[in-house]
């Protein structure tokens, strides 16, 4: 019996048969950057200032991203959040931001304004941003998140509703500080 199944076996490796096979694919990420550029972020407590570094840290981590399928936005948020880059999959447009933006943020300090930390507002742009995307190229099948770097002092006290209106459509919100 077991030489009939062996033999069964070998026929059948010999006949080398194939089917169906689904293929798979690799998941990319929509990453949101959002970028504490307010003046608590200038303090000199570290190599440069927390600004700096958190540039530093951005361009290392978007030197790992394989962008194949991964895409990026940055925006700086102090008072208000103007955007510097929209999902892009381009590395180039990226660095090209995090050259220029490299030294200081593009609020000045002597604003009464700069001081002012609006995460709020930078999460719900990122929010309207990906509806934008979405209406524009089509639903994505890439895992979307927001990247918040910041000193961790926040303006506004309505952050608590715009980090649950981005739990409710599922994109979570990751803090380095």
């Amino acid at each position: 019996l077991c030489l009939i199944l062996a033999s069964a076996c070998l026929v059948v490796a010999l006949a080398r048969p194939h089917g169906p096979a689904t293929l798979l694919r690799q998941g990319g990420i929509d990453l949101m950057i959002l970028q504490d550029a307010s003046a608590s972020m200038r303090v000199a407590d570290v190599a440069g200032d927390r600004y700096q570094r958190s540039i530093r840290f951005l361009r290392v981590l978007c030197d790992t991203l394989s962008w194949k399928s991964d895409r990026v936005s940055l925006s700086l948020f102090a008072h208000v959040v103007p955007p510097q880059v929209r999902l892009t999959s381009d590395p180039n447009t990226l660095f090209f931001f995090f050259d220029h933006l490299d030294k200081q943020p593009p609020f000045r300090i002597d604003e009464d304004t700069t001081w002012d930390t609006n995460l709020e507002l930078g999460i719900r742009w990122g929010l309207r941003m990906l509806e934008r995307d979405e209406k524009l190229h089509g639903k994505s099948a890439n895992a979307k998140m927001f990247l918040v770097l910041s000193d961790g002092e926040l303006w506004s006290g309505e952050v608590k509703k715009a980090i649950a209106e981005s739990a409710a459509r599922n994109v979570p919100v990751f803090v380095v500080g």
